[in-house]
């Protein structure tokens, strides 16, 4: 579902799960997601944890300059250094740095400076679980979803999937959709059933359905609508 809205390389996550170094074997996608978050939380300003692998020191810009002026004989600049930004778009953070004060969100500048990065290509933000990210922040859930809507999906016309583990919220009217997950069983024998609750503008023709999750992949049932 995710891929079939933006690209795995456009897919931004925040969570509040632990380290992810055990899940690389696994999925090594996950490994490449966070090489580049590390780079764009570096290029920002951040506290950017050391690299999983040494790789060549990153080119000052006073190199990089000596380097431009220096090759004469080119009239094609050399590229630039890892984690230099040259995009003109950017999100303003007034709103967010209101929000959060000095509380360190370092998770979510790696999201804005990475979704300008990308623009004006589509991209994907996940909060996972909504709930307890703004329990470490000491924040509402309605506060963070009305910035992320504002900042996100207005300004750079990113996609925002919000996962909540209730249902039933008073918050519906924030989001343009709200789909429920139900599991049966456990262990070896996974199953679960799909609601579509809310599609602004979408018309519903079938609300459920069943799916299952297999070495990590999500795959709906067909035949079988719900339980």
């Amino acid at each position: 579902m995710a891929t079939a809205t933006a690209a795995p390389d456009r897919i931004f996550y925040v969570g509040t799960r632990g380290p992810n170094e055990p899940l690389y074997s696994k999925y090594p996608w996950l490994q490449v997601a966070d090489e580049r978050d590390r780079r764009v939380l570096g290029a920002s300003g951040g506290t950017a944890p050391p690299p999983l692998t040494a790789g060549p020191a990153p080119q000052s810009a006073r190199d990089l300059l000596d380097s431009i002026l220096g090759d004469k004989g080119s009239s094609i600049p050399p590229p630039p250094p890892p984690g230099y930004h040259t995009s003109a778009f950017s999100i303003d953070t007034t709103r967010l740095e209101q929000l959060l004060g000095t509380t360190p969100h370092d998770e979510l500048r790696v999201v804005y400076k990475g979704v300008e990065e990308i623009f004006p290509k589509k991209c994907l933000v996940v909060i996972n679980r909504v709930d307890k990210v703004c329990a470490k922040f000491g924040i509402s859930e309605e506060s963070l979803i009305q910035l992320l809507h504002k900042d996100l999906c207005e300004s750079a016309k990113a996609n925002l999937l919000i996962v909540w583990n209730k249902s039933g919220t008073d918050l519906d009217h924030l989001v343009g959709g709200v789909v429920s997950l139900k599991e049966f069983g456990g262990g070896m024998v996974f199953l679960g059933q799909i609601s579509l609750d809310k599609l602004s503008g979408v018309k519903i023709k079938q609300p459920k359905y069943l799916y299952n999750i297999l070495d990590g992949r999500f795959k709906l049932l067909q035949g079988i609508t719900h339980m």
